[in-house]
C-alpha cells in the first residue's frame, strides 16, 4: 500500500452552507426522504414561494448529498445531473469534493460503504436527542486510505459498473411493472354491478417482531427489507406498510420472507396474488389510516375497502398473463442481490489497495 496515504474525510471533501438566493419561479424541494442509496428521487417542481425554513441550501453536480440522521438509513444521493433550481434540506450535508484530491466518484464509494455506514450510525447512537444524528465533524474525522486521483477514477469506474448494471435492471422492473399495472386497468376498469369488499379476495393478517438477523432470508417492514434472518413465516406474500410514514406502502415477495410486526402480510384467497398485488395498488391505502399522531394502518379497514367483483375466470386469465413479467422483475432483484453482494464484498478490498486494477481493461 505504499503509494496509498491515510487522510481524515474532512482533508478531502467540504461541507457547503451555501444559502439558495437564485430567482427561480419554481423549485425542487430536497427532504431526507428524497435522496435513498445513492438517487434523488424527487424532481418535481414547485413554485418559489412560502417555503419551509429548512429549506436553504444549494448544491450543484458532483456533490454529495448526505442525511444527518440514521446513517444506515442510506439517505444519501450522488448529484449527477444539473441542480440549478434545487434546494436541499438543512438536514441534508452537502459534501463536495476537493478536486485535486479525491475523485467525487470515488469519495460517494467511501461514503456509502457499509464501513463508514456503521462507523457513523454508531456515533449517532451514542448521541442524546430525539433521532440518531450524526454531525460534519464527525464525520470529517472517520480516516481513510487514498491512491492516487488516477487510481481512484479506475476503483470508481470498474464499480460503477455493478451501479449502473443494478440500476439498469432496477429501470427494467419499474417498466414491466408499469406495464403489468397498465393491463390490470384496462380489465379493472370495466362496468360491472357486483361489489364487494376486499375480504372476499384477500385475506390480511399482522407480521410479528422481528427476529434476530442473521441468514438469507429478507425481513420486511412499512419501509421495505429491514435486514435478513433465517427463519420466515410467509412465502409468496404481498406486504403492506401498516404504521408511521410508510402506511400503505406495497411490497410482493414471491419467496419466503419474515414480515416484521409494522407490516401486514396479504394473500389471495384463491391463490391469485398477481391481481390481489395490482389490486391493492389502485388504492391510495396511504390515506385511509387513522391516527395523526401516529398513523396506523389496520386489517378492519383494509378488509372493508369495496373493490369490484370481476369473474373469477377473468381473474385467473390475467394472473396467468402476468406470471411470467413478475418472474423476470423477481429474476432481475435476485441478480441485483448477487451484484450488490459482490460490490460489497470487493469494496473493502479494493479501498485497502488489495486489488490491483491496473492490469483490468476498464
Amino acid at each position: 500500500m505504499s503509494e496509498w496515504k491515510k487522510v481524515k474525510i474532512g482533508d478531502v471533501c467540504d461541507t457547503i452552507s451555501q444559502t439558495f438566493k437564485r430567482d427561480f419561479s419554481e423549485v425542487v424541494l430536497i427532504n431526507t426522504s428524497d435522496v435513498l442509496e445513492g438517487k434523488v428521487l424527487n424532481h418535481e417542481k414547485v413554485p418559489n414561494e412560502k417555503l419551509k425554513g429548512q429549506f436553504k441550501k444549494e448544491f450543484k453536480r458532483d456533490d454529495i448529498l448526505y442525511s444527518e440522521i440514521r446513517p444506515k438509513n442510506k439517505r444519501f444521493a450522488y448529484v449527477d445531473f444539473d441542480s440549478e433550481g434545487y434546494i436541499a434540506s438543512t438536514k441534508l450535508m452537502v459534501l463536495r469534493s476537493k478536486l485535486d484530491i479525491i475523485y467525487p466518484p470515488f469519495l460517494f464509494q467511501i461514503l456509502k460503504s457499509d464501513k463508514i455506514v456503521n462507523e457513523l450510525q454508531m456515533l449517532a447512537e451514542t448521541r442524546s436527542g430525539t433521532f440518531p444524528q450524526i454531525t460534519f465533524n464527525e464525520l470529517a474525522n472517520l480516516e481513510i486510505y487514498i491512491p492516487s486521483v488516477e487510481e481512484q477514477k479506475r476503483i470508481a469506474m470498474f464499480l460503477g459498473f455493478f451501479d449502473r448494471k443494478i440500476e439498469l435492471n432496477n429501470k427494467l422492473n419499474a417498466n414491466l411493472e408499469e406495464l403489468v399495472s397498465n393491463r390490470f386497468q384496462d380489465i379493472y376498469s370495466v362496468n360491472t354491478d357486483l361489489k364487494g369488499v376486499m375480504s372476499q379476495l384477500i385475506k390480511f393478517s399482522n407480521g410479528k417482531k422481528k427476529p434476530d438477523e442473521s441468514g438469507e432470508v429478507p425481513i420486511y417492514g412499512g419501509n421495505g427489507i429491514l435486514g435478513y434472518t433465517n427463519q420466515s413465516n410467509y412465502k409468496d406474500i404481498i406486504v403492506v406498510g401498516r404504521v408511521g410514514a410508510y402506511c400503505g406502502s406495497l411490497y410482493y415477495e414471491p419467496g419466503v420472507c419474515w414480515v416484521s410486526d409494522n407490516a401486514i402480510a396479504a394473500k389471495s384467497i384463491n391463490n391469485y396474488n398477481y391481481y390481489a398485488y395490482e389490486l391493492l395498488k389502485t388504492y391510495n391505502l396511504n390515506n385511509m389510516h387513522i391516527g395523526s399522531s401516529q398513523p396506523l394502518l389496520t386489517q378492519g379497514i383494509l378488509n372493508s375497502i369495496e373493490i369490484k367483483i370481476l369473474d373469477e375466470s377473468v381473474i385467473n386469465s390475467f394472473n396467468n398473463w402476468a406470471e411470467p413479467f413478475y418472474t423476470l422483475i423477481s429474476a432481475n432483484k435476485l441478480e441485483n442481490k448477487n451484484l450488490e453482494y459482490l460490490r460489497d464484498m470487493l469494496l473493502p478490498k479494493l479501498m485497502l489497495g488489495e486489488i490491483d486494477l491496473s492490469e483490468v481493461n476498464l
